[in-house]
């Protein structure tokens, strides 16, 4: 595992978005690909990159941005750690994964992608801060859920997102972080946020029940996915039906046979899951 901390040498400017994004903007310049990577991730969903910088990443202080710096420090001695731990799972220790450490516009805490070629986990500070999740359980739970959607991948042996389809994006998205989700909480040993859990529980039912009708409707089930968007009140939801989508399976298989479902045993699997009211813990 190769850990690459491009933020290490990042500055805080001023309070002024403006002056910010263009250092940022001018910094990323040697790191093109990034930069590549976290304009185009907006302008595929349809966003304005500049707009959003200005008015919801280049708005932290001094103090938010020193809580980068420590971040940082703390995701490098998670990464050293995790590449001694064991994982029993499946052998992955000839995976070349790199892990990036960088700023980015606000597009993710943890993504799981590519870099040169190689399986890369990029952390972007900026939005670690942002959530309040640079403390040592909250970054650990980050890393691994990348570090499973790494493992997934290579597991399939392809793309884990191939479809173009509305209907079959959404039914994917679900299985794929459900299965990152679950993965990562054996890996950890915990579930993530416990009181995010107990509050997606309680509304368990109608999440199924709107998530069901959005799928039925070929309607977008975006916002079950990102902490901009809510779903009765509660972001990430997806990933929670997801998670309880991957226990439900793991009570009949294994780990292995989970990860390398084809899509129509992922839909038939998922739709009875919806359609039953039975919740896992």
């Amino acid at each position: 595992m190769e850990i690459i901390n491009i933020f290490k040498d990042y500055q805080f400017q001023d309070k002024n978005p403006l002056n910010q994004y263009n250092y940022w903007l001018n910094y990323m310049k040697q790191f093109t690909e990034i930069k590549r990577k976290c304009i185009e991730d907006y302008l595929f969903n349809k966003y304005d990159p500049k707009e959003i910088a200005l008015e919801k990443v280049f708005i932290y202080s001094k103090l938010e941005f020193e809580k980068m710096k420590v971040a940082s420090k703390k995701i490098e001695q998670i990464c050293k750690a995790l590449e001694n731990k064991k994982n029993n799972i499946i052998d992955v220790s000839t995976m070349p994964i790199v892990v990036i450490i960088y700023h980015g516009l606000g597009n993710a805490a943890g993504w799981a992608t590519k870099y040169k070629g190689n399986p890369a986990i990029m952390l972007g500070v900026e939005k670690i801060v942002e959530l309040g999740w640079d403390d040592k359980n909250s970054l650990q739970n980050l890393i691994y859920h990348e570090y499973a959607h790494l493992i997934h991948e290579y597991l399939r042996n392809t793309d884990l997102e191939p479809f173009n389809d509305n209907y079959k994006v959404w039914i994917n998205r679900v299985y794929i972080e459900g299965f990152a989700t679950y993965l990562e909480s054996i890996l950890s040993g915990t579930t993530r946020r416990n009181d995010w859990l107990k509050k997606c529980e309680e509304k368990a039912s109608l999440l199924k029940e709107e998530i069901l009708y959005r799928l039925s409707h070929q309607l977008s089930c975006q916002e079950f996915f990102g902490d901009w968007h809510k779903v009765y009140g509660l972001s990430d939801t997806g990933y929670f039906l997801g998670f309880q989508y991957i226990k439900s399976l793991s009570k009949f298989y294994d780990i292995k046979y989970i990860a390398k479902m084809s899509i129509m045993q992922i839909e038939e699997g998922l739709m009875k899951f919806l359609n039953d009211d039975e919740l896992i813990k």
